[in-house]
């Protein structure tokens, strides 16, 4: 599928870079050289995503972000980030960026951001003005644990949560909820290690599905399952995650705060779900994860 793409990045070799990238998969760019002209641009125009370097005159990258996510909060935003602008990163992922490109990233390092972001299109026809009266709610789900429905069954998952600022609360738990999820598919329940990807091979993502699929088709893999519970409270919102995998240690986790961690397979999708959620715990055995967000004071 094609996109309307926004592009803030002040260096010209890779704002040409990227534009040409893009658009050579069919997606329609607009390029500007700073934050400034970015979000006049975005103003007259509609755009599915916006992709943003951190660091830039006039107006940074943190600073579009807030901008565009104050006006447009279902837009999803990718930041673009140098190797040790990790903190920066930690920050754009708290104010409402969907997903972050290091430098000096590679085809498909961008293409791949590409293919998240789209996982939070949703269908902006359902009526939203019910969404704040949900007060408490338990709810237990047994996924199957496809690979193929995981970004369906996390879209389903936040569909009716009741959350203060609704579209914007509800993008980073499905982020989250994605991540999670396909720790608890792919690495829980088929076993395939994060070491399969790694930074610099471009075919091990390739490898990587491959195996997937492989593996799907396959006892015991295929026969387990993933079991969900959503839980909505007056002051939080939890999910509790369990797949049927053997566990791992998840006290050997890499630090996502480390910046070698940053480059890490396994460190991406731990980043963002302890960005986007205030309190992330795993059982001993390393087979259940719960992800909590609290809610703001609703007066």
């Amino acid at each position: 599928m094609n996109y309307k793409i926004l592009i803030a990045e002040d260096l010209e070799d890779n704002r040409f870079f990227l534009q040409t990238l893009l658009e050579l998969k069919g997606h329609s760019v607009t390029a500007a050289e700073n934050g400034k002209i970015a979000l006049g641009l975005f103003h007259k125009a509609d755009f599915d995503f916006v992709i943003t370097d951190i660091r830039m005159p006039e107006m940074d990258g943190l600073s579009l972000l807030c901008a565009i996510k104050k006006s447009s909060p279902q837009t999803p935003v990718i930041i673009i980030s140098a190797y040790r602008e990790l903190e920066d990163v930690i920050e754009a992922l708290r104010c409402g960026a969907c997903d972050y490109i290091t430098k000096p990233y590679e085809e498909q390092d961008v293409h791949h951001s590409i293919e998240r972001a789209a996982r939070l299109r949703t269908d902006e026809t359902t009526d939203k003005s019910f969404m704040g009266c949900q007060v408490n709610a338990s709810t237990t789900y047994l996924f199957d644990g496809n690979p193929d429905k995981i970004n369906g069954m996390a879209r389903f998952l936040c569909h009716n949560l009741a959350t203060p600022n609704v579209k914007a609360e509800i993008q980073s738990l499905q982020i989250s909820l994605i991540e999670a999820l396909s720790n608890a598919v792919f690495h829980g329940n088929l076993e395939i290690p994060s070491s399969i990807k790694t930074k610099d091979d471009i075919n091990s993502f390739n490898t990587f599905q491959a195996l997937a699929r492989e593996r799907n088709g396959q006892a015991p893999y295929n026969t387990r399952k993933v079991f969900i519970r959503s839980m909505v409270e007056p002051d939080k919102i939890s999910f509790v995650i369990r797949d049927e995998g053997v566990g791992f240690d998840y006290r050997k986790l890499p630090d996502p705060l480390d910046p070698e961690s940053f480059l890490e397979p396994s460190g991406r999708g731990l980043l963002m779900i302890r960005s986007f959620c205030d309190d992330v715990t795993w059982n001993e055995t390393g087979n259940e994860i719960t992800l909590v967000k609290y809610r703001e004071s609703q007066t």
